[in-house]
């Protein structure tokens, strides 16, 4: 396991090849490596919950301009795409256990899609989404990526890329 620190913040990357340090370091050369051992290896991302203040906002959002599909999962309504889920709960009637300060409009999060970028700021003009920055090139968890940014009804910044 690798810890590299990239500005202010602090990012644990798994030794996926013989050359781990080099290929972190490449794929965003502003990080400092640190290795240490760890007991555990995180694989990949299942889900996430998302609390927002309107439930039925947030699922046109996701599923009408982003085409995600809907679910509902234990009672509850949930977003999928590839093989992730965001769970959404509503603000005020959170489901135990929950974050320690579930807020709606705090997160922010990055989507990789195959469809190419400039579709997507052609769809997302289509559908009066402003786009709040971009195209700009970003690092992401594989590397170099071309991203746009726009906010969902609770202002979450939700950022689109391709690698």
């Amino acid at each position: 396991m690798l810890i590299s620190q990239v500005g202010g913040r602090v990012e644990a990357a798994a030794l996926l090849s013989p050359h781990p340090r080099k290929e972190i370091v490449n794929r965003c050369p502003r990080a400092s490596i640190i290795p240490i051992d760890m007991a555990i290896t995180i694989n990949s991302l299942d889900h996430l919950v998302l609390t927002v203040a309107s439930i039925d906002f947030t699922v046109d959002f996701y599923t009408e301009v982003l085409g995600m599909e809907l679910l509902n999962v234990d009672g509850r309504k949930a977003l999928a795409f590839g093989e992730q889920m965001i769970k959404l709960q509503q603000r005020g009637h959170e489901v135990n256990p929950k974050a320690a300060h579930p807020t709606a409009g705090a997160a922010d999060f990055c989507f990789i899609t195959s469809t190419a970028l400039d579709d997507v700021i052609v769809h997302l003009n289509e559908q009066k989404i402003r786009i709040e920055e971009g195209p700009v090139e970003r690092n992401g968890a594989m590397g170099k990526m071309r991203s746009i940014y726009v906010r969902d009804p609770d202002k979450n910044l939700v950022e689109i890329s391709n690698y």
